[in-house]
């Protein structure tokens, strides 16, 4: 276990990261939306958007570390 807990969490770190950064109140969807004066926008709770968002997310962390 000591041998792959920087692993661990380097994955959970980068985890909290975009979930704070793709939240709807505090993240950058809430900070957009409220500069045109929308409602707050949950991009990880909308269906439509939710894959979207995770791949951007899985593409960034496999490509940015090549």
């Amino acid at each position: 276990m000591i041998f792959f807990l920087p692993y661990i969490l380097a994955d959970v770190a980068a985890g909290l990261f975009w979930r704070f950064m793709l939240d709807g109140q505090i993240g950058l969807p809430a900070i957009v939306t409220t500069l045109f004066g929308l409602q707050p926008f949950y991009l990880l709770g909308s269906r439509d958007w939710a894959f979207s968002a995770v791949l951007v997310v899985i593409l960034w962390k496999y490509f940015a570390s090549t």
